[in-house]
């Protein structure tokens, strides 16, 4: 991992300080920083590597860590950091916590049935082949096109639905095909897995 402090404005800074918390389990290694103190942390179930400057001045300044999650890891983990200051002033000041969202990568195979590239995001083709299918009132299995379905009756497969089928009737319905809209509008481009939604799918947030 690699984070780069900006200074903004002239006023000189007297102590500067970044701290990133991690889940106790995964292992942190810290790089050297010669004008910096750099420690670990123990805080209940996780763990926290902290740097701290005197007086610096040399902006901007990057650190950089290698961590390693656990064998047992999965799914989407939070890292949070937070940097703190003591100004000219001795005012200290400090800035929110930043969350750096990182996910397990996982096999092609899943990924939903609209990401034909299996690339982790719903382009506007892909949106339009399962608009089509929407409009087909109704669906079936054909391993000849493009992502493995076309619209109208045809085979049906037991077990062999579009995810966006997610009640599994062969047919996609107005809020089937509003959720696959909701995956190619989010705000990353990207989605993932969850077990918390109809389609097992989510916006994701990184």
């Amino acid at each position: 991992m690699r984070v780069r402090l900006i200074k903004q404005g002239a006023q000189l800074l007297k102590q500067l300080s970044l701290t990133e918390v991690f889940p106790g389990e995964w292992t942190v290694v810290p790089s050297d920083k010669a004008d910096a103190q750099v420690s670990m942390k123990q805080i209940e179930n996780s763990q926290a590597l902290h740097y701290e400057w005197a007086n610096p001045v040399n902006f901007p300044i990057e650190i950089t860590y290698e961590v390693t999650p656990s064998g047992n890891a999965t799914g989407i983990h939070t890292i949070l950091g937070q940097t703190g200051y003591l100004n000219d002033a001795d005012e200290p000041r400090g800035e929110g916590i930043i969350p750096t969202v990182l996910a397990a990568l996982l096999p092609e195979e899943y990924t939903h049935s609209a990401d034909t590239d299996q690339d982790w995001r719903i382009t506007l083709g892909e949106l339009l082949r399962v608009i089509q299918l929407y409009n087909g009132q109704g669906y079936h299995w054909n391993e000849s096109t493009v992502g493995g379905y076309a619209p109208g009756p045809g085979a049906q497969p037991e077990g062999w639905n579009h995810h966006a089928d997610y009640d599994g009737d062969w047919l996609i319905e107005l809020p089937e095909l509003l959720r696959v809209i909701q995956l190619y509008n989010s705000e990353s481009r990207y989605y993932y897995v969850s077990d918390r939604s109809e389609d097992g799918y989510m916006v994701a947030p990184f």
